[in-house]
């Protein structure tokens, strides 16, 4: 008997709780994939065995066999050259289902670090892989680097070929379409093999808890989410201490919790709607960390669908907003710190600020965004400002590199299909289409400390299954800025123009991530630019103070979170 059907015998009896019969057939199987080195099946029978394991309550003989399984996948994603093509094997192939099952196993064994340890691999590889390749080609010999790059190149296509050849969806190789014999690290690393210094970097490990700890500052609290299926798990870890803990949910629940959370934001609901819903995950996804907590500024790795939650407008029974007490910056992991750190950089006083565009397609005209433009040039007179026909690609392009600030105050696309064709929407000019997409921001070589995205949803990308928000902040990270200011929705664009000259004018003698605290607070008690609140707004909600189809009895204000909880800093904070 074929070892993947007795693989399917083993699953449809471990549905059925028929687990004796089911083991029976996982270990078949593993002994019939093991002699005929059948990559999937051995994933999936070790990972079998694992699950059925952990569910009769032995999770530290779970972990062994989970283990088998991940150290498969990751060895052969080491085959694969390119950032891009490793993501998508990984996410394909489904794999990060194993992640899960291990994760979970070291968590019910007793062992939170390594339960940390393997979050960090299941969500930071990919986007880690190629920051380590940027870093590394930045590093070596110019001839070097182009040829370990064209290496790379040759055995990426090879794969991909292959796959075609064998029917797989869009190219992507399937693991058991890797021969060692053939695709081994002499073929697909070349001349990097022949230099070990540098090709250690190409494979960049994710931070393991302890390591992580010794880039914390005194004051910083980092709180890391795992949602599985069934709770989410947390770590709340400080420089010299961390502490776990579970909150016991369903995946779906949470998932409805955040949408009705968000819609509530969308549709402008009264305060006291808002603020019920707003209590109920605060006191569900932060009272288990903030009691543990010294200092007073976090840093939130979230997970899933909680990258799409504003911590920073969640409510406690204190009556007080999250960012009313904390500074709250964000990482997608927190092996990312050690790149963002590495690029800290002090904020500087020449800004690149994009302001309204000329858009070659049907969308808005942010005349708000202009006059954003033009505050940031008065608080600081060294800037350079693109505005209408003049903010071209082209020119963005040529001035990125040589400014601090890159402020973009303009509508963006996401392409959920396509996420390196999302983009930040500019003027076309005599080169460039008017589209810098991610595929573009990778290729950039930026020195600015920041990048503001003043525009609609910036900070959202498409969350594949190894939890890679690949988006427009990710993208502008790798470029070379250590900090991003991305926005959770569509926003208000006189809302955001005051925000933003408030967030502009506390830079200039505080971190990154209090003034953009600062700038939100002053939204909250009403201290911000009324001159700029006075012009009429086109970005999502017309005239400041009216929802599009409210009810004319219906008060809002800026102190609800629609308008100021958008903004969030992805990166180093300082």
């Amino acid at each position: 008997m074929e070892a993947s059907l007795l693989g399917n015998l083993g699953w449809a009896y471990l549905q059925q709780k028929d687990f004796e019969r089911a083991m029976e057939k996982f270990v078949e199987a593993l002994n019939l994939a093991e002699t005929r080195h059948q990559l999937p099946v051995i994933i999936s029978s070790n990972s079998g065995i694992g699950e059925l394991l952990l569910g009769a309550n032995r999770p530290s003989e779970a972990v062994s066999y989970y283990k088998k399984a991940v150290d498969i996948i990751e060895s052969n994603r080491s085959l694969f050259g390119s950032g891009e093509l490793r993501a998508s094997f990984f996410d394909t192939n489904n794999r990060i289902g194993r992640y899960v099952g291990l994760i979970n196993a070291y968590w019910e064994a007793q062992d939170a670090e390594q339960a940390f340890n393997y979050n960090e691999r299941a969500r930071s590889r990919a986007f880690l892989d190629i920051l380590g390749t940027k870093v590394l080609l930045s590093r070596i010999n110019g001839v070097l680097g182009r040829e370990a790059e064209s290496l790379k190149a040759s055995a990426d296509a090879k794969l991909r070929t292959d796959a075609k050849e064998t029917g797989m969806a869009g190219g992507v190789p399937s693991i058991d379409l890797i021969e060692p014999d053939v695709y081994d690290d002499e073929t697909a690393g070349g001349a990097i093999q022949e230099h070990k210094e540098h090709a250690q970097l190409m494979n960049v490990e994710p931070l393991k808890l302890k390591e992580f700890q010794q880039l914390l500052e005194p004051g910083q609290t980092l709180i890391e989410y795992f949602v599985a299926p069934e709770k989410v798990l947390l770590w709340v870890i400080e420089r010299d201490r961390f502490k776990t803990a579970f909150v016991s949910i369903a995946q779906k629940d949470l998932e409805q919790k955040v949408n009705v959370l968000r819609k509530a934001i969308a549709e402008l609901k009264p305060l006291r709607e808002y603020r019920a819903l707003a209590r109920n995950l605060h006191d569900l996804l932060l009272l288990p960390a903030l009691s543990y907590t010294k200092g007073k500024e976090l840093i939130i790795v979230p997970h899933g669908v909680l990258h799409y939650l504003p911590f920073q407008a969640l409510y406690s029974a204190q009556g007080r907003y999250l960012v009313e007490d904390y500074s709250i910056s964000y990482l997608s992991s927190a092996s990312l710190m050690q790149f963002t750190k590495a690029k800290r950089r002090t904020v500087g006083q020449k800004v690149l600020a994009v302001g309204n565009p000329a858009f070659e397609v049907s969308k808005a005209a942010l005349p708000m965004a202009e006059l954003e433009a033009g505050e940031i040039r008065r608080l600081y007179p060294q800037s350079a400002i693109l505005a209408r026909r003049e903010a071209t690609e082209d020119k963005v392009k040529a001035l990125a590199g040589s400014h601090d600030v890159l402020h973009f105050a303009t509508h963006a696309e996401l392409h959920r299909d396509d996420p390196l064709a999302s983009a930040v929407l500019l003027s076309k000019g005599e080169k460039e289409d008017g589209r810098l997409e991610v595929r573009e921001i990778f290729g950039m070589d930026l020195k600015a400390s920041l990048v503001v995205l003043s525009a609609c949803e910036t900070g959202l990308g498409q969350l594949s299954r190894g939890d890679e928000l690949v988006g427009l902040t990710r993208a502008f990270i790798y470029a070379g800025t250590p900090s991003v200011v991305a926005s959770l929705w569509k926003v208000d664009d006189a809302s955001t123009a005051a925000l933003m000259s408030s967030f502009y004018r506390n830079l200039k003698i505080k971190p990154k991530v209090e003034s953009l605290r600062q700038a939100q607070l002053d939204m909250i008690r009403g201290k911000v630019n009324t001159q700029l609140l006075a012009q009429r707004g086109v970005g999502g909600v017309g005239k400041l103070g009216k929802a599009p189809g409210a009810r004319s009895s219906n008060s809002v204000t800026i102190a609800h979170p629609y308008f100021w909880a958008p903004f969030i800093l992805v990166g180093d904070g300082k």
